[in-house]
């Protein structure tokens, strides 16, 4: 993989006649531009393909407090990458049944906490190989008691840009 940027190498370029008698030399620039790319994929996680979308799902299974499940997400880029993270309700997993029912819940990217409370952004430098860099997303279940029974959810968008 080659880094982004651009990259200029002087040629010189020379044409014959088949039988070499005339012949024609010139000298030129060529410029090759390497455009930032970034892009991001998960493991780990279930997909909704047969439904249509492309959201991943980490399925959390019964809640219990301090129940934790992870994913990979592997990121690939030719220069360093931002990751943007956005929780739809700030951190919270949302009972399906009752708005009002509310369970916190932690995010970390490879250990280092994400604050859901707002957008999160997090700069990081994969190696300019294919495989580029595998990340832990680590899910852990806050207090749950006292919680009515139901589905909860929250839609965490991960954005990754160069």
């Amino acid at each position: 993989m080659i880094a982004a940027g651009e990259y200029s190498r002087i040629v010189q370029a020379m044409l014959r006649t088949p039988d070499a008698a005339d012949g024609f030399s010139a000298r030129s620039t060529l410029l090759l531009r390497s455009i930032a790319r970034a892009q991001a994929n998960f493991a780990g996680t279930s997909s909704g393909f047969a439904s249509g979308t492309s959201a991943q799902a980490i399925d959390l299974g019964t809640l219990t407090t301090g129940e934790q499940r992870t994913a990979m997400l592997q990121v690939r880029a030719n220069t360093v990458a931002h990751l943007l993270v956005v929780s739809a309700n700030t951190g919270h997993l949302v009972g399906s049944d009752s708005g009002q029912a509310r369970i916190p819940y932690g995010l970390a990217i490879d250990g280092t906490p994400v604050d859901l409370a707002g957008p999160s952004s997090r700069t990081i430098a994969p190696p300019l190989t294919i495989d580029g860099v595998a990340l832990e997303l680590r899910v852990t279940v806050g207090e749950v008691a006292g919680m009515p029974s139901g589905r909860y959810s929250d839609t965490i968008t991960i954005d990754v840009s160069p």
